[in-house]
């Protein structure tokens, strides 16, 4: 693995080797006993950029069981030796092979994680489209700098590597679109494989709602 650095982002580039060593090192005893990643917290329980507000959905929205939707799925990765998963999806873009997830599934505190696989519409274990091992992944600067302090800046982008076929995996399973300064709106959904410890897709939506400020320590993040 190779560290990548720009102005704007910072990423890592994943040798074939290293990649078809991830395929292999989750067995589907190490998918079941991953964590589930909570968005990182400042060592000391605090954050120099104090309270921060955010969009949400609304408390009284209700998330529901749904049958698995082939673009999105769940990656597992490791950090310090332990094994974690997050919610990812793949997004529409020119090399057909991107995913999103939240930036903490990618990098903790100017660490980077290992192992990284994605499994597209996981469900029980196991996934009809196989495994996509990442070989490229971006995050903000600004998250990799600030020692992951603002959670505006956790998101991620990563390239999968295509199959045995040299198919990619928006042909294999296809993707959503990316947009970006988009207009509120009064009601929203979200996706994810939500509460911790589920093993199928859920569907939250409610309204969208402006969230109380809280202490970025306390926040989660709707990508995981």
């Amino acid at each position: 693995m190779t560290l990548d650095a720009s102005s704007a982002t910072v990423g890592i580039h994943v040798s074939s080797e290293d990649a078809a060593e991830a395929v292999d090192f989750w067995t589907p005893e190490r998918r079941a006993a991953a964590i589930d990643a909570d968005a990182p917290a400042p060592a000391d329980g605090t954050s120099d950029s104090g309270a921060v507000a955010t969009d949400a959905v609304a408390d009284s929205a209700h998330a529901t069981q749904i049958e698995p939707i082939p673009h999105m799925g769940r990656i597992f990765y490791t950090q310090a030796g332990k094994g974690y998963a997050c919610s990812a999806n793949v997004v529409e873009s020119a090399n057909r092979s991107t995913i999103a997830t939240a930036g903490h599934c990618l990098t903790q505190k100017q660490v980077f994680s290992d192992h990284i696989v994605f499994y597209p519409a996981y469900d029980h274990g196991e996934s009809q489209y196989g495994a996509w091992p990442v070989i490229t992944g971006y995050v903000p600067s600004g998250w990799y700098q600030r020692n992951d302090d603002d959670q505006g800046d956790d998101s991620s982008f990563m390239a999968v590597k295509r199959d045995d076929s040299g198919q990619d995996v928006q042909s294999a399973v296809g993707a959503s679109p990316v947009l970006f300064d988009q207009p509120g709106a009064e009601h929203a959904s979200a996706y994810g494989y939500r509460p911790p410890g589920a093993s199928t897709a859920s569907r939250c939506s409610g309204a969208r709602v402006r969230a109380r400020p809280c202490r970025p320590s306390r926040s989660r993040s709707p990508a995981t």
